[in-house]
Formats: structure tokens, sequence, C-alpha cells
């Protein structure tokens, strides 16, 4: 019985952490999404807003970036405008994207929290 209840005392645990992770990772999107452009101290903000939606658990091990995609018109392929975040991405390399979002000429912001 004890081991059932520390079992399910840490898959619950588990499954937390992941909401908050995709929690997380929704806040990044929407903040900045919502402004009509970015500073850098923005940016910081947005992690750091983003950090606290982790507590109880620790932010530590987690890393977030926050990616602006400009969709090409004519080939409909998501290019990276800037990156910024633990892992940011080139400026101007190709992103995958569901093809429901590839409408042409318009801009995306891709939030990524591992």
């Amino acid at each position: 019985m004890l081991v059932m209840f520390f079992g399910t005392v840490e898959f619950s645990s588990g499954v937390a952490v992941d909401r908050k992770d995709t929690l997380m990772a929704r806040t990044l999107a929407n903040l900045t999404s919502q402004s009509r452009s970015v500073a850098d101290t923005d940016l910081t903000n947005f992690f750091n807003a983003s950090n606290g939606i982790m507590t109880p658990y620790s932010a530590a091990p987690i890393q977030g970036t926050i990616t602006e995609l400009y969709v090409d018109p004519s080939s409909l392929q998501a290019r990276v405008q800037w990156s910024q975040g633990s892992a940011p991405r080139a400026t101007g390399s190709n992103v995958t994207i569901p093809t429901a979002l590839a409408t042409g000429g318009t801009y995306l912001i891709f939030s990524e929290v591992s």
C-alpha cells in the first residue's frame, strides 16, 4: 500500500509539472503576441513571468525559446525573423509548421519549452 501511495504521489507530480510546462509555453507565446513591438527587456520580463508559473517546482531545468516566424507568400515556408531564449534559432532558417497555419504574408509567434 505504501509503494502504491508514493507511486501515485510521484505520478501526480509528474502530471502537474507537464501541465505547468504546457502553460508556460502558452504564456510565453501569449505575452509576446499581444505586444505591437517587443524589446529585449520585454522578453526578459516574459521569461521571468513564465518562470513563476512553475511554482512550487523548480524552473531551473526548464529551457524556453520564443521565435517570430514569417510565412513567405510564394513558398509558404516559415522563416525565422528573430529568436530569443535558451536555444535561439538562426535568423533566416526554415521552420516546419502545420499546413493549416501556412498563410502567406503572416507572422507567427513560436514558443518552445522543454
